[in-house]
């Protein structure tokens, strides 16, 4: 198998102390990104501070994760925001973030939005438009990572043309279970996650080889992908972590 790309982003700082973030660490070695929490759906100053810390001292991409500012529900519910307090709410989380990286002489690289939120963006396309407006206009150093083939990749190519490549990373996920259209399987349904190390890998190589998956019904899917997604909450997070790496190895 060829791997194609090399590119595992993972979601941490959504702990609470230092203890958390040391777990997170242990992760750092295997990925390229790391997508920081910043107080939305999890996180506050402390393990933003710490998170970038472990990432520098990684040498790894650094992100801002913002989500529906709701930690009681860790941002898995949709909210219902009009554009201007969605658009505030974002701006507060990446620019708290943008602070404390500043603070330490480190460039953010990315935001990727988390869990509901990112969810709604790829499936409305005016809220993909809203929030590609307010990254162009406030971060246009700062590039999105969204769902391959979701709306956020799409309205990117209408509205910068062949300059969107630059602005988006189109993200896989190894762990979760796509429907018929290429989109992740809600959580609250059976089947959603994959649990077993072995089908995880599985799916992280193919994807990473530009090969197709089988959707949740047996249909195959074909996504180009810029970067992969572990989610750093796993349990085994760090086993999957470690067992790609070392298929990856073995592909070369």
């Amino acid at each position: 198998m060829n791997i194609n790309i090399v590119d595992i982003n993972c979601d941490l700082g959504e702990g609470k102390n230092q203890q958390d973030c040391e777990h997170d660490a242990i992760l750092m070695p295997y990925i390229q990104r790391a997508n920081i929490a910043c107080g939305g759906h999890a996180g506050n100053l402390l393990t933003m501070q710490l998170s970038v810390e472990n990432a520098t001292k990684h040498q790894l991409k650094i992100g801002a994760h913002p989500g529906y500012p709701d930690p009681e529900n860790f941002g898995r519910k949709t909210q219902v925001l009009d554009k201007q307090s969605l658009i505030d709410t974002l701006k507060l989380q990446i620019d708290t973030l943008q602070e404390i990286a500043d603070k330490q002489g480190v460039k953010l690289s990315h935001v990727k939005c988390h869990g509901a939120l990112y969810n709604d963006i790829e499936k409305d396309e005016n809220k993909a438009h809203w929030v590609l407006e307010m990254m162009i206009d406030c971060y246009p150093d700062l590039c999105l990572v969204g769902l391959a083939g979701g709306s956020l990749e799409q309205v990117t190519k209408k509205l910068l043309a062949g300059e969107g490549e630059k602005k988006i990373l189109r993200e896989g996920f190894m762990d979760r279970r796509y429907d018929d259209q290429g989109f992740l399987v809600p959580r609250t349904q059976e089947g959603s996650v994959l649990t077993e190390i072995a089908d995880v890998v599985h799916q992280a190589t193919r994807l990473l080889a530009g090969q197709p998956i089988a959707s949740q019904s047996g249909k195959w899917l074909t996504m180009a992908i810029d970067t992969l997604c572990l989610h750093g909450d796993n349990p085994k997070a760090l086993s999957i972590v470690r067992a790609l790496t070392k298929k990856i190895t073995s592909c070369e």
